[in-house]
């Protein structure tokens, strides 16, 4: 016995969709059942409301709002192309339908022509126009969604790659940076930092220590030479 084939997501989710739209229309065709299903829907919103899984506009935070406005106009683009799509199809069959005048010539051409009908073709359904024209609507949709999804891969992949490339040359410019800084450290900034470590705070002392004695015999020198030429004058 062959296996039955696996079916695919879309698939399942179309046939699902089938199936919700098939019960929906029965129930709709039935006045009672109809107003229960419109009171559940009811008292299910309410419920949603008073929970607060459903908020209006107003109630919701901005970036909850940029993200609903941004579904709403995702929404009314897709209902837009739909009903373009069918406005193109349906001048399309317009266009290529021949009109009853052609028929007529057509029917008077061919009434001496014998004509033989096959009971079996005549129990056989006819292709639908608006199946035909709903598929090719479902097709040119979902051929212009993977375009979409090829375009947005791409996209993603091209950011992230300028992404790591301005990460690399951000690194770059930071170790530049604290080389830089390292080599410019002044007397000051060289004693600040000794005296932040604690475990050259003995290092530092003998430093300023040492400092401070060059200093000082510098200044005895200084005089002692003053004096020496006031006195030979």
């Amino acid at each position: 016995m062959p296996r039955k084939k696996k079916q695919s997501k879309e698939e399942a989710l179309a046939k699902a969709k089938i199936a919700r739209r098939n019960r929906y229309n029965k129930i709709k065709a039935d006045p009672i059942l109809y107003a229960l299903e419109k009171q559940k829907e009811r008292e299910r919103y309410k419920k949603r409301r008073e929970q607060k899984k459903l908020l209006s506009i107003v109630e919701m935070t901005p970036r909850a709002k940029r993200l609903q406005r941004k579904k709403w106009r995702e929404n009314f683009r897709k209902h837009f192309q739909k009903k373009k799509l069918i406005k193109e199809g349906i001048k399309h069959m317009n266009e290529n339908t021949p009109s009853p005048s052609d028929n007529e010539d057509n029917g008077n051409n061919d009434e001496n022509r014998p004509r033989r009908r096959n009971s079996i073709c005549e129990n056989e359904p006819q292709p639908s126009a608006s199946n035909d024209l709903h598929e090719a609507i479902i097709k040119n949709l979902r051929s212009k969604l993977r375009k979409m999804r090829y375009i947005i891969e791409k996209k993603d992949q091209m950011y992230k790659s300028q992404l790591e490339s301005l990460q690399r040359k951000n690194n770059a410019y930071r170790k530049i940076i604290i080389r830089l800084k390292k080599r410019m450290q002044s007397p000051n900034s060289k004693v600040t930092a000794l005296l932040r470590d604690k475990t050259k705070v003995e290092e530092a002392k003998k430093k300023i220590l040492f400092g401070e004695a060059m200093r000082s015999t510098l200044q005895i020198n200084y005089k002692n030479k003053k004096s020496k030429k006031k006195k030979r004058i």
